[in-house]
């Protein structure tokens, strides 16, 4: 096996805040949050994507989640 090939067991998921803008019903902007876990906080962005496909949102920022231990 080719060492540069990735494992499923090496790779480690993370928790992340994605941090967002929408409209809710009477129109007004608000700002809201959705937790969820990835590799990245690239791939946090895209799975929050990837589930809200067709909803009009803007993605402001997207933080790791520090849990204590």
């Amino acid at each position: 096996m080719n060492n540069t090939t990735r494992n499923i067991d090496t790779l480690r998921l993370t928790r992340f805040e994605v941090v967002f803008i929408a409209e809710n019903i009477t129109g007004e902007l608000v700002e809201c949050r959705n937790i969820t876990n990835a590799l990245n906080q690239y791939d946090a962005a895209y799975l929050f994507g990837q589930n809200n496909a067709q909803k009009k949102y803007v993605i402001k920022e997207v933080n790791e989640v520090i849990q204590p231990f």
